[in-house]
């Protein structure tokens, strides 16, 4: 119950992260949603960011997503997996800052 309590009394901290960044370009052509995932024993973490391309010729773009049915699966390596620090237990102060 004592490590409930600290992680609870931790918890504020976390609106505290702030992401300098635009989420959507103006006139946005295509607009992707990403999410990365990862799992231990300690915890686990998710992340989800979206992603936007300017007026351009989509139409590769397009074509390619249909052929895949714009499902995409893959393994991200630790170093390069945003959720890959919360399965660890990072603690809301650690996760502030992070760069990754």
């Amino acid at each position: 119950m004592n490590t409930w309590v600290k992680i609870k009394g931790k918890l504020p901290l976390l609106n505290k992260i702030r992401t300098p960044r635009r989420i959507l370009c103006n006139e946005p052509a295509n607009i992707e949603l990403h999410g990365f995932c990862d799992v231990s024993m300690k915890a686990y973490g998710a992340v989800v960011y979206a992603r936007s391309e300017n007026k351009t010729d989509s139409t590769i773009l397009f074509n390619w997503l249909e052929l895949d049915n714009g499902r995409h699966l893959r393994h991200i390596c630790s170093k390069d997996n945003p959720a890959d620090i919360i399965s660890r237990g990072v603690s809301p102060s650690e996760l502030i800052n992070n760069n990754l």
